[in-house]
């Protein structure tokens, strides 16, 4: 059976690290990579260490390069490393995983299998890499930091654990 990838944006690294959990991250059962461009203009200086916790840093072709102009005709306002993630994850039939309200958007709009924070501090739960103190913790820690997260629906599907 083969790990299933995920094509992640900053932010959702972002979120993580400013909880402490980013190494926990790389212990799920997946493998989490990002767009070459994203991580050298958005992740490589803060960041450098990404790659030796597990994440994968992968070039695109041609191919994703005319998806992420299409998509940003499509929806104007659009960010090119958002839509950058997005295009990727289609090239390679990756789940998308985001931060980004606007792209959780698209990717439903584009009928993309998208998934956010909560859904990883969920699954961090189910694979009792975290308890439910932990990931309420982490949660609080991402509040303080000012991440933006759907704060109630967080708090609901980590409660569903106890």
């Amino acid at each position: 059976m083969t790990t299933p990838l995920l094509i992640s944006d900053s932010n959702i690294l972002i979120d993580f690290d400013c909880c402490g959990l980013l190494s926990k991250v790389f212990k799920l059962p997946y493998v989490f990579a990002v767009p070459d461009v994203l991580y050298i203009e958005e992740l490589s200086e803060q960041h450098a260490g990404l790659p030796a916790l597990g994440l994968r840093v992968l070039q695109f072709g041609p191919d994703v390069t005319l998806d992420i102009a299409q998509l940003r005709r499509r929806y104007p306002g659009s960010g090119f490393m958002d839509v950058m993630a997005l295009a990727l994850a289609r090239s390679l039939g990756a789940e998308l995983l985001t931060g980004d309200k606007r792209l959780r958007e698209i990717a439903r709009a584009e009928r993309h299998d998208v998934k956010g924070s909560v859904w990883l501090l969920e699954e961090m739960v189910s694979h009792r890499l975290l308890t439910e103190d932990a990931a309420h913790g982490a949660l609080e820690a991402m509040r303080e930091s000012g991440r933006r997260l759907p704060w109630a629906k967080a708090r609901k599907v980590i409660e569903q654990h106890r």
